[in-house]
């Protein structure tokens, strides 16, 4: 167990395509970007802390 993840320390992300909801870690990398399973690139941060 030396390898646990704060969820709260990461991004969730939704993919701008087809809307799937994951956290950043759970989400393929390919060549440096994020990439869904749809294909898409593009993600839509969804729990940023905004002033905290």
């Amino acid at each position: 167990m030396d390898n646990l993840v704060n969820l709260f320390e990461c991004l969730k992300l939704r993919c701008g395509y087809c809307g799937i909801e994951k956290y950043e870690i759970y989400i393929d990398s390919v060549d440096g970007n994020y990439t869904c399973k749809c294909g898409s690139h593009t993600f839509t941060p969804l729990n940023l802390d905004l002033g905290e």
